[in-house]
C-alpha cells in the first residue's frame, strides 16, 4: 500500500524532474481516457449529456493537476522553471513553443537546481 501512497504523491508533485520517456508515458496515461469521453460527449445525444459531463468534470479535476505536474518537472528537466507552462497561453506561438520545448529541448546533463538527472 505504500507504494501506491508514494505514486500518488509523485504524480501529484511539481517538485523533482522528468525524463521525456517517463512525460510521454504519463502524458498518454492522462490524456487517453479525457480524449475518449470527449470523444463520447460529441457523438452522444443530448440526452445522455448529465451522464457524460459529470465524468468529464470528475476525470479533468482528477487529472489535470497531475497532467500539469508532469509538464512542470519536464521544464524542471530542461532547467526551465514551472511558470514557463504559462507560455502555452500565449496565442498562436505559445502553444508551438511550449510542445518544442516539452517534446524537442533536451534534458541538462547532470544534477540543475531541480534535482538529479532522472534515469
Amino acid at each position: 500500500m505504500a507504494k501506491y501512497e508514494d505514486l500518488i504523491r509523485e504524480l501529484y508533485s511539481p517538485s523533482g524532474r522528468n525524463s521525456l520517456s517517463n512525460f510521454v508515458i504519463i502524458f498518454i496515461f492522462v490524456a487517453t481516457p479525457f480524449i475518449a469521453l470527449l470523444m463520447v460527449a460529441v457523438n452522444s445525444p443530448a440526452s445522455e449529456d448529465y451522464v457524460i459531463l459529470p465524468l468529464i468534470l470528475y476525470f479533468m479535476f482528477i487529472l489535470f493537476p497531475i497532467q500539469l505536474c508532469n509538464v512542470i518537472k519536464r521544464l524542471h528537466d530542461t532547467g526551465k522553471s514551472g511558470w514557463w507552462w504559462f507560455v502555452a497561453l500565449i496565442p498562436y506561438i505559445g502553444p508551438i513553443y511550449s510542445l518544442y520545448l516539452l517534446f524537442f529541448v533536451d534534458a541538462t546533463d547532470g544534477p540543475n537546481k531541480y534535482g538529479d538527472k532522472p534515469v
